[in-house]
């Protein structure tokens, strides 16, 4: 599905998650390669090494032995996919194309002329120091977030390594008669593969793929920073309220601020302190993580700014709303191919028949999204093993 972008002042969920794709697209393509690269070590390690013939500790050990090898193996990928992400990502936030606010600088000055704002900023909007400020940060502080789970997939890879060739051993030790090593290999790294490797560990335990989590990064950046790029220059210019926005689906705990005036700088008998009322900014709060409210700037007696539209907007939202199925159902279908790399390399010929079907399966899900819906399939986002 292609999206289309238009010149106006606010990044709407759709359009800020066109941008986010083509990163986490990598990330996607990047998690699977990892994945075969890990099954690929265990079975190189595990051609000589049995637990038919080792006792568990030698086993272990024998299958470690390499695992330096390894290390380095993904540490290059990681590192560059990821360096390249983040250079991509500091270059979008600082060329301008997420912060358009011509529009919005038009009406600004408008409101000025008309004495409804106190004053004119001293700098053009291209050099404003408010808006460079608030750009940088959020290109010093959210690079850091990327920067984390680099550092976290080199981990966590290392670390499914070491969990299924530890939990191999207790599946053997427990399969009973006709267990080999090699069907031990195969039944933990199939539930390993329905999960894949995470790019972050949160503290409830949840585990974040590295495409959504880099989603989650990036989207949240590009609405941050178009959303207070906008109230700086407002700032500048003197002004002191917002609205906020309102949106069908809401989650109910934000559904109290909607379309209330708040102040943003201090507060008024009448207005309340945005931060103090609505938590803003923090991360469960009003314009925080997966947020899609935005803030509107508030003239008391004075037309509101209107933002010019040439598209549909509810259709849009429809279709990216259909788009997140789409890409949960292309994550079972990698994950199911993952389970099927397994099997080719562990697995004895009912294992492949059914991870094989298990692949059908997804597919043939997905397929049938997307023709009701009438989508276009994305084929190298279910694809795994990309380079």
């Amino acid at each position: 599905m292609i999206i289309k972008m238009v010149i106006k002042t606010k990044l709407q969920p759709w359009e800020i998650d066109a941008i986010a794709n083509i990163s986490a697209t990598k990330l996607a393509n990047l998690e699977d390669n990892l994945w075969t690269k890990l099954i690929d070590y265990l079975y190189e390690q595990a051609v000589e090494n049995k637990l038919e013939k080792n006792d568990d500790l030698d086993w272990q050990q024998q299958m470690l032995n390499q695992q330096s090898l390894f290390s380095q193996r993904i540490s290059k990928e990681i590192y560059k996919i990821m360096n390249g992400v983040i250079a991509d990502f500091k270059q979008k936030l600082q060329d301008g194309g997420v912060i358009n606010l011509a529009a919005e600088e038009k009406w600004l000055r408008s409101q000025f002329n008309k004495k409804a704002l106190p004053k004119k900023p001293k700098t053009s909007l291209k050099d404003s120091k408010a808006i460079n400020k608030t750009v940088s940060k959020h290109v010093e502080n959210d690079s850091k977030y990327l920067a984390m789970g680099k550092r976290n997939l080199k981990t966590n890879t290392e670390m499914t390594l070491k969990n299924l060739i530890h939990t191999t051993i207790s599946e053997y030790r427990n399969g009973g008669k006709g267990m080999t090593t090699d069907k031990a290999i195969y039944r933990v790294s199939r539930k390993a593969a329905q999960k894949g490797i995470p790019m972050l560990i949160d503290r409830a335990g949840k585990h974040w793929d590295p495409e959504v989590y880099t989603r989650l990064v990036i989207s949240n950046a590009l609405s941050q920073v178009s959303n207070e790029s906008e109230l700086a220059r407002f700032q500048e210019y003197g002004g002191k309220l917002v609205r906020v926005s309102s949106h069908a689906a809401c989650r109910p705990t934000h559904r109290p601020y909607q379309d209330n005036i708040y102040c943003f700088s201090g507060s008024t008998e009448n207005y309340k302190n945005l931060r103090e009322a609505t938590n803003y900014g923090t991360a469960g709060g009003l314009c925080g993580i997966n947020c899609r409210h935005y803030l509107i700037p508030y003239i008391p007696d004075a037309s509101e700014f209107k933002r010019p539209e040439t598209i549909d907007e509810a259709e849009n939202a429809r279709q990216y709303k259909l788009t997140q199925q789409q890409r949960y159902l292309e994550r079972k279908v990698r994950a199911a191919k993952r389970q099927q790399y397994s099997a080719k390399k562990f697995g004895d010929e009912v294992d492949q028949n059914q991870a094989n079907q298990r692949v059908r399966t997804a597919q043939a899900n997905i397929r049938s999204f997307v023709k009701e819906n009438n989508l276009t399939r994305q084929y190298q986002r279910e694809q795994i093993g990309k380079k």
